[in-house]
């Protein structure tokens, strides 16, 4: 393995010294041999210039209108343009991909070989020159910095993504090794150039009434959420935190962070050398007796490892709401003792607190087997459920979930089989054929579960899900029991039920106050209505007075309303009036100084109000 020492300026051909801050008991034997870099290959900063726009527009339209004619001529196989998405995705990259993995989750609304196709997205392994990475890291930390913080440091890296690469390192304090994470230069700009671009063709695509069924429009909010926090290594550093700190007791490892080592474009982190779950699955696949001896010498129980990884995303999930959303084997390493690590936290997971409690629910149901609540959880947190389906739509999705359970307790049933997401594949057919939407919450929680799938199949594919259920709602209850008898929790939970009243105090007057607001606002608009009346009512009123001043002229001094040209003037003057005294006519102008006043008056006081 070749290292940089920074404070020699030079490079050394050596064997890396393991030393981490992890546990000698913790620690398992090789499984494969560790290498320094994987021979991946190099690639300029890709173009974020108009050039590129305009290439990656060409590839979809060409892509769209290669479809749109198959199908006008009668050739169009849904397998072969779901593979060609794949490959198109898979070399534009980046946020393409992600794209590609959220589409994959809408198994109710697109054909399910299109979903397979769409799930088998990889990033290409294509890293970027070693001396850009070491730039990004001399400016990330200063000038001297590296030298300060680092023993040695290789600048070749061993894996490489759409984000980022890694590197490993050595600190000098604490002496253990490390992983250095160091951001793709110029990743930002090209992921807000695809989102613009990717935004463009939604809105396109959003006129095919089977793409808008896809709500595609929720797919780029969850977009711009990871464009924001996995550039920005900050984010990454604080889920690591707070998720070492929830799993500490729960016998899982997460990589400690190095703060005054890491920035907004580098992440160091604490090496954990285990197996990683990839490379005990593919050894497996072709050597099963060295995985066993594997086991046997680390003390590894493949089905107590694969029972506390489900227990673990469970606990992440029902008891904090916040859980590793890509458990996929790479990001799985194998501890001994049947302990594990987590790592790449880059993805994690919420979900609406409301739609928690039902998903709860519904799991607790399941493990119960009752599946017709089970059934009626599940379509509170769907939309567009029609009442007249309703009946029907129960009574298979009850049918379903009976059908699923059956199938988790015969042995030897193939893990897919048997799964939770078979069980959720059928229930979102049945909810498709009714025209039922599922929340993107929902498909989240989808791809979490086939995700760990891949691990859990190796680990324990006879697990039986009913069973696992049942226990954990069972220990999450005991643990909630031993923590409400704590001193503090009471009084926690007494502070709670107060703040509890309060929120709802709060929420009722802001109801009432909100039905005020309405009352106010319907008050304001007829106060407005009532202004514009009395302007009318007033201009009128003057109009009325400057005729009877005009007629009055006309009738008792005709000279003078002659040489003011009154005739023409006067609408009342070309009429027959009868001939009328000074009296009756100054009552009659009084009548109408006072109409006019008070006219005002109304006006004024409505224009107050509003």
């Amino acid at each position: 393995m070749r290292f940089w020492r920074p404070e020699e300026g030079r490079f050394e051909e050596a064997a890396p010294i393991r030393t981490s801050a992890l546990s000698e008991h913790l620690r398992p034997s090789d499984l494969v041999p560790h290498t320094g870099s994987a021979g991946l290959a190099f690639a300029a900063a890709p173009q974020v210039g108009r050039l590129a726009t305009l290439r990656i527009a060409r590839t979809l339209l060409g892509y769209g209108l290669r479809v749109a004619s198959r199908k006008l001529v009668g050739k169009y196989e849904a397998a072969d343009a779901a593979r060609e998405l794949r490959e198109i995705f898979e070399r534009l990259g980046g946020l393409w991909v992600k794209m590609g993995q959220l589409i994959a989750l809408r198994s109710d609304v697109l054909d399910p070989l299109f979903c397979e196709e769409m799930n088998r997205l990889q990033y290409r392994a294509i890293g970027f020159p070693p001396e850009e990475s070491m730039r990004i890291i001399r400016e990330e930390l200063g000038e001297g910095r590296v030298e300060q913080l680092f023993e040695t440091l290789n600048p070749v890296p061993f894996a490489a993504a759409s984000i980022s690469q890694v590197h490993l390192g050595r600190l000098r304090h604490p002496n253990v090794d490390v992983i250095v994470k160091v951001l793709r230069p110029g990743v930002r700009a090209v992921f807000e150039r695809d989102f613009a671009v990717l935004r463009s063709f939604v809105a396109v695509a959003r006129l095919i009434p089977k793409v808008r069924a896809l709500r595609l429009e929720e797919a780029l909010d969850e977009l711009r959420r990871i464009i924001a926090e996995e550039t920005d290594f900050r984010f990454e550093a604080a889920n690591m935190r707070r998720m070492r700190k929830l799993l500490r007791d729960d016998k899982v490892l997460i990589p400690r962070v190095f703060r005054e080592a890491s920035t907004a474009r580098i992440l160091v982190s604490e090496c954990v050398w285990g197996v990683m779950m990839a490379d005990y699955i593919r050894v497996r696949a072709t050597d099963p007796e060295r995985v066993r001896r594997w086991c046997a010498e680390n003390d590894v129980e493949p089905e107590e490892v694969g029972e506390r990884l489900f227990s673990s995303y469970m606990r992440q999930l029902m008891e904090e709401n916040f859980f590793h959303a890509d458990l996929h084997p790479g990001n799985i390493i194998l501890l001994r003792n049947g302990r594990f690590a987590l790592i790449d936290l880059g993805s994690v997971g919420s979900v609406d607190r409301q739609f928690l409690g039902i998903y709860q629910g519904m799991l607790r149901a399941l493990g119960n087997q009752d599946f017709a609540k089970a059934a009626d959880l599940l379509l509170r947190i769907c939309s567009n459920v029609r009442a007249g389906d309703l009946p029907q739509l129960r009574a298979e999705l009850v049918r379903n979930y009976r059908d699923w359970a059956a199938k988790v307790h015969i042995d030897g049933l193939p893990y897919h089989e048997r799964n939770v997401l078979s069980g959720s594949n059928a229930a979102g057919s049945v909810l498709a054929r009714y025209g039922v939407a599922q929340s993107w919450d929902l498909m989240k929680l989808g791809r979490a579960w086939a995700t760990m799938d891949a691990s859990l199949n190796e680990l324990f594919p006879d697990m039986n899900y009913i069973r696992l259920f049942r226990a954990y709602f069972a220990e999450a209850s005991a643990r909630r029991l031993r923590g409400m008898l704590r001193p503090g929790t009471i009084r926690d939970g007494l502070g709670n039920l107060v703040a509890q009243v309060s929120d709802y105090n709060m929420a009722i007057g802001q109801i009432v106050r909100n039905q005020a607001i309405v009352l106010q606002a319907t008050a304001s608009k007829v106060s407005r209505i009532g202004v514009i009346l009395a302007r009318g009512l007033k201009l009128g009123a003057a109009l009325g007075m400057a005729m009877v001043g005009m007629t009055y002229l006309q009738q008792h001094h005709p000279a003078l309303a002659e040489s003011l040209g009154l005739e023409t003037l006067n609408p009342l003057g070309t009429l027959p009036l009868p001939l009328i005294s000074p009296l009756w006519w100054a009552l009659l102008f009084g009548f109408g100084f006072l109409t006019l006043r008070a006219l005002i008056r109304v006006q004024r006081e409505l224009a107050r109000r509003d």
